[in-house]
């Protein structure tokens, strides 16, 4: 007896159309890649939730995120500081621009071997108001831009009021940071100095600084040329010269008398 007359299977069905045959044959061909794709997309899914879960709600923006400094090639000058002290050090002043319309002026003063040796950035702040985590970036020399190390190193009074100063251990003593900031305008003022040989002349030294740091153009911003208004009014005597002066008792020439005796 041959198999096909012994296997019910292989008899051939009698009452279906060979047409509705091949439909179900084909449904389920369908059904079977319409299943593959489905796990597929919920294999997608799953690994997806599972790397959002990995970042919590109170992780750092990555630094991709926050938009970069470029330079202003042609931008005019808008702050101008006149430090007898500092004259005689070569004077950089750069203009850096952001997509968020906030805008970073720089003045950098280099010492007798051509490295920096004092810096303050002017950052006007643009875009929806908020911290600015790089507004402070100045990029000072090594060691001072480790302010995790940071020791307060007292404050200094300027015409824009008191302004807290810190050390970085591992740095020359005399070496010291400050920062100053605004809500209106949104304004940062900061920097360092080493330019001074002893802390409390380098205290004086900032101060002065602060004190002499003029407006040249406010552009659109009547809030800025307001501040700078106000400030004028509370500017210091600063002397020309940052040593201690001597009076006619502590001074070692004899006293300068008018008239004759």
């Amino acid at each position: 007896m041959s198999p096909t007359s012994s296997d019910p299977s292989c008899q051939p069905q009698k009452g279906i159309h060979p047409l509705l045959r091949g439909i179900a044959i084909e449904s389920r061909a369908v059904a079977v890649r319409l299943l593959a794709y489905l796990s597929g997309l919920a294999m997608l899914a799953f690994i997806a939730a599972d790397l959002m879960s990995a970042v919590g709600p109170d992780e750092p923006i990555p630094e991709a995120a926050v938009p970069a400094w470029s330079r202003a090639s042609r931008a005019d000058r808008a702050f101008a500081l006149s430090l007898p002290d500092l004259a005689i050090k070569p004077e950089a002043y750069e203009a850096f621009r952001r997509p968020d319309g906030s805008r970073k002026d720089v003045l950098r003063w280099a010492g007798d071997s051509g490295l920096a040796v004092a810096e303050i950035a002017i950052v006007r702040l643009g875009g929806s108001p908020g911290p600015d985590p790089d507004g402070l970036a100045l990029a000072p020399p090594a060691g001072l831009a480790a302010l995790a190390e940071a020791e307060p190193a007292g404050r200094v009074e300027t015409k824009f009021g008191s302004v807290p100063l810190w050390h970085v251990a591992g740095t020359a003593p005399a070496c010291l940071g400050f920062a100053k900031d605004f809500e209106a305008p949104r304004l940062m003022i900061s920097g360092w100095s080493c330019a001074a040989p002893a802390r409390a002349a380098q205290q004086s030294l900032i101060g002065c600084a602060l004190d002499r740091l003029t407006l040249l153009s406010a552009g659109n911003n009547p809030a800025l040329a307001a501040l700078f208004a106000r400030a004028e009014l509370k500017r210091g005597a600063c002397g020309t010269s940052l040593a201690a002066a001597a009076d006619w008792i502590t001074e070692a020439a004899p006293p300068r008398l008018r008239g004759r005796l």
